[in-house]
């Protein structure tokens, strides 16, 4: 992208202004335009019923339920969208992951 250049930043607002720091060096002027909102809702983990086969997270912003998940769900593979994903679920203390390449859809391979 050339210098002078205005890009449209619709990811969440912490993400965009992030993205934009990185790019103003780079002589990139960022509009920033979130079009979600990330909310933290509580997770009736009781709810969840039996222990499933393995957990799917799509997006680093959700790896804030796996803190409230049984211990045992610790060693249950969990398949995460990208490598920023996969670390932040490393991080919370499961260490069974498998990681697509950045989309839902890379996923679906390794799921089936």
């Amino acid at each position: 992208m050339a210098k002078g250049a205005r890009i449209w930043l619709t990811r969440p607002l912490a993400d965009s202004e992030a993205f934009a720091a990185r790019l103003m060096p780079h002589g990139i002027t960022s509009v920033i335009a979130p079009v979600m909102r990330i909310q933290h809702a509580a997770v009736d983990v009781s709810a969840l019923g039996d222990k499933p086969d393995a957990l799917l997270i799509t997006s680093r912003h959700a790896v804030h339920v796996l803190e409230h998940m049984p211990a045992d769900w610790r060693t249950l593979p969990v398949y995460c969208v990208g490598e920023a994903t996969a670390a932040r679920v490393a991080a919370a203390g499961f260490n069974n992951t498998i990681t697509g390449d950045g989309d839902v859809f890379s996923l679906l391979p390794r799921i089936a």
